[in-house]
């Protein structure tokens, strides 16, 4: 598939529901776009198969039948799995955790602090236990699928996928030494993989996310199963405190390692004694490859880079553009995109593998040509260092050392026909001679039963039993004198078991676990029991209580009262501790704001501290209010949230809404949302108009303007005695008003005179 095609995704709709917005990672079976889900109004994660994978009718059976399964993972750090179909090829959409990978924030140089990677794990561990609750296993826990929430939480994603992902041809082939980087040596040589495989991944994880070291492996495959089978896990001492918790994950034996509850305890444990944590970094998702380099990966596991996009489309068919979807790296994602699977002539032999590094013929198994041997099957000359040699292979042909991929180790760790994997192969070692010391054995004693009589045989039968008999007497004798009984060491105090045990070399085991209404530091549980006998130097394990189980603090707490808070935690077993009041702008005094420790569980019967709103901080009045306009005093009171009140005040000196005063006065503290009485100019105090009735026109205007009114007319005939004014006589005005002044008119009287004559 040529690059541009990847791009061209961009705004198709799959099933008429989800709209593709941007590529987020490109690798080797899928690639995985944010998305927009018209339906529900959301954004969602679309991961989008390669459409070579569409006729694969089992693959797509199997895909969406594990999608199926995981979607009923509901947990709140399990990436949840919104819906799966087919649309050309098949796709999940699954939550968008918008804060990117931990892959990605290691690519990006960052570094978690041991109390952030604390975190990290714990809510990892939340996430195994669950899941190894509803009995799924997630096989492939690596940095690319532990994923970043927007709001800095963890979740873990492709739960339930990583068998059927890896059964895609070209996962296979390209995934096979980056799958083993992380593997549990029981998983990485095809063992029988349980829960226990998930913490050793995860303990590898955190590991690389304090250190920014990847874990270390061989250059080949097969060297990398060697070294993990042997030695526990490489942890980095950056891990600090919480190497003893994830040591114990890195075991070789699947035994020794602790359950994903018994992890998230410890972690807990370890939590006491460290600072308070910064909030876990995210560095967002969206892809950065260069969609003109990309690398693609064919079938045999052989890379190959193309100058171009014209160079790519040689070897996809360009008549599909939204079939060859070079599939994302389903545990996380490389910059590659996927060839088809099926165009494997030029690249790969009919097996897959590539021909440039392997040859037809695979590494056989040495055990199994050994047995050739003893089996008559091939002539001795044909095996050299425990191989058997095809003559049709060139003397140049790859050894185990070069292998590269899990297809190819089968070989190596493969199963002998008729016996089982955990079963010791009982073979021989090869004689000088080239003769296995079975057949070589088998010869001699056939010559001995010619040559010696029968009574030698059988004295030494006698001697021999007689020999064992008395070993066993002694060595009972010895094994009864070294054995004591174990004393009862339930409710004792750990440090104080030394003193009980002194004189003994048995080797104390701890274990740690909460049970309700236990004592910190007592011992819960013993093996072997009270009484029961113990060899010296044998191991005894104790089990020390950690207190009362944990239980979920209750999230919906804030903005209750303390007592409505103390009821709520009272209904799963906790208290209400220390109380701490702290200004808050946002809840009313006496509200609970949050929890004082950022932690969302404790052990049942325990306080949780509570932090509660003392309401808003106190106020200062602005002494700057006062010359201000009404308009602009009241947007300042308000912005420092108070109440302003208006009072007008008569003022003859002052432009009217302007502020005179305030009540408080400036500077004084006052709590929010307290009220504040501007006093504000309105002016000059009204007067009444004057009785001017009688006067002349000049003395009437002599008195208006003394009361600072205005003469602006006249009515009548000049000359005449002033009858009346506009306003009207007595009528309350302002100071400024305009007057006009009515004069007494003659003539009108005599023609009234004359009408009512």
């Amino acid at each position: 598939m040529n690059p541009t095609a990847l791009t061209e995704m961009v705004d198709r709709v799959f099933d008429d529901r989800y709209r593709v917005e941007e590529l987020v990672g490109v690798g080797t079976v899928s690639a995985v776009f944010s998305a927009f889900d018209m339906a529900e109004d959301r954004r969602v994660a679309l991961k989008v198969f390669d459409v070579a994978l569409a006729n694969d009718e089992r693959f797509v059976e199997r895909l969406l039948e594990a999608a199926e399964h995981a979607s009923v993972l509901g947990h709140t750090n399990i990436v949840e799995i919104l819906d799966w179909g087919f649309d050309k090829g098949p796709y999940i959409v699954s939550e968008l955790c918008e804060g990117g990978s931990l892959a990605a924030l290691l690519e990006e140089g960052h570094r978690l602090a041991t109390s952030q990677a604390l975190v990290m794990a714990l809510e990892c561990a939340r996430a195994l236990n669950y899941g190894h609750e509803q009995g799924a296993i997630h096989r492939n826990l690596t940095p690319h699928n532990v994923l970043f929430t927007a709001d800095h939480h963890v979740r873990v994603s492709d739960y339930g996928l990583a068998t059927v992902l890896d059964e895609a041809p070209a996962a296979q082939a390209s995934r096979a030494l980056e799958n083993v980087r992380y593997a549990s040596p029981e998983q990485a040589r095809g063992r029988l993989v349980g829960e226990s495989s998930d913490l050793y991944s995860l303990a590898l994880v955190v590991s690389e996310a304090v250190s920014g070291r990847a874990p270390q492996v061989s250059e080949t495959v097969v060297g990398t199963l060697m070294d993990r089978a042997e030695a526990p896990a490489v942890l980095d001492e950056a891990l600090g405190g919480l190497l003893p918790s994830l040591e114990r994950c890195g075991r070789v034996d699947p035994q020794q390692r602790p359950e994903a509850e018994e992890l998230a305890i410890s972690l807990l444990a370890t939590a006491e004694g460290m600072p308070r944590p910064q909030a876990l970094p995210v560095v967002g998702i969206g892809y950065q490859g260069d969609m003109n380099e990309v690398t693609l990966l064919v079938s045999g596991g052989s890379r190959f880079v193309a100058e171009s996009s014209e160079a790519l489309t040689e070897v996809v068919e360009p008549d599909q553009p939204d079939q060859n979807i070079g599939p994302a790296a389903d545990n996380g994602f490389d910059a590659s995109v996927v060839g088809d699977p099926d165009d494997t002539d030029a690249f790969a032999t009919e097996d897959g593998l590539p021909k440039d590094r392997v040859s037809q013929d695979r590494v056989p198994d040495q055990n199994a040509a050994q047995d050739a041997v003893l089996q008559n099957r091939v002539p001795e000359d044909r095996v050299v260092e425990g191989h058997v040699v095809d003559d049709s292979v060139p003397k140049d042909a790859a050894s185990v050392g070069d292998l590269e991929n899990l297809e190819q180790a089968d070989p190596v760790f493969a199963q002998v026909s008729g016996v089982s994997v955990e079963a010791e192969l009982d073979v021989p070692q090869p004689a000088p001679t080239g003769r296995s010391t079975r057949v070589a054995y088998e010869e001699t004693s056939d010559d001995a039963d010619d040559r010696l009589p029968w009574w030698p045989l059988a004295l030494l039968v006698v001697l021999i039993a007689g020999a064992t008999a008395a070993w066993v007497y002694f060595v009972a004798l010895d094994e009864t004198a070294d054995s004591a009984a174990v004393p009862d060491l339930i409710g004792v105090q750990f440090d104080e078991i030394a003193g009980r045990l002194e004189g003994r070399s048995w080797e104390v085991i701890r274990l740690e676990d909460r049970v309700d209404g236990t004592v910190v530091g007592s011992v819960i549980s013993q093996d072997p029991g009270p009484g029961k006998p113990i060899e010296s130097d044998d191991r005894l394990t104790v089990t020390v209580s950690l207190g009362n189980e944990m239980v979920e603090i209750p999230s919906d707490i804030v903005g209750l009262t303390v007592d409505q808070a103390a009821s709520r935690l009272g209904t799963v077993g906790l208290l209400v501790g220390r109380v701490t009041e702290e200004e808050n702008e946002a809840l009313d005094a006496g509200l609970v704001i949050g929890l004082d420790e950022p932690t969302t569980q404790m052990p049942t019967g325990q306080g949780v501290d509570l932090r509660v709103s003392a309401g808003p901080e106190d106020r200062i009045v602005p002494p700057g209010v006062v010359g201000l306009s009404i308009g602009d005093a009241t947007s300042l009171l308000v912005g420092l949230r108070l109440q302003a009140f208006e009072e007008p005040t008569f003022d003859p000196d002052v432009e009217v809404g302007t502020v005179l005063a305030s009540f408080p006065p400036g500077g004084e503290v006052v709590s929010a949302d307290s009220a504040v009485t501007l006093f504000v100019s309105a002016g000059p105090e009204p007067v009444d108009m004057p009785d001017i009735v009688g006067l002349q026109l000049d003395e009437a205007v002599d008195v208006i303007e003394a009361l600072g009114l205005i003469f602006i007319d006249t009515t009548g005939t000049p000359g005449e005695e002033v009858i009346g004014s506009l306003p009207p006589i007595g009528a309350e005005v302002d100071v400024g008003t305009e007057v006009t002044i009515i004069l007494n008119d003659p003539v009108e009287e005599d023609e009234e005179d004359e009408t009512d004559g």
